[in-house]
């Protein structure tokens, strides 16, 4: 199971001010997953570019919550 510590950890994505915004990003789409939506793979890079944090590690980070198994998504 994944959950938003595992996703900020995995990532190595911080807690300083800034990463408090990029947790609350990714825990919406977490949560989101966890209750039914699916994106589009056609959608999936017009998500990412719309998250203006300029970091590989945070584009990655959403990659792969809107990618991963929702049966591995925990809340």
């Amino acid at each position: 199971m994944k959950t938003i510590a595992y996703i900020m950890s995995t990532y190595h994505i911080g807690t300083h001010n800034y990463n408090s915004d990029i947790r609350d990003v990714l825990k919406s789409y977490i949560i989101a997953r966890y209750y039914g939506w699916e994106p589009k793979e056609e959608d999936l890079e017009e998500i990412i570019s719309h998250t203006s944090y300029f970091d590989i590690n945070v584009d990655d980070a959403i990659y792969e919550v809107l990618t991963m198994p929702r049966e591995e998504i925990t809340i």
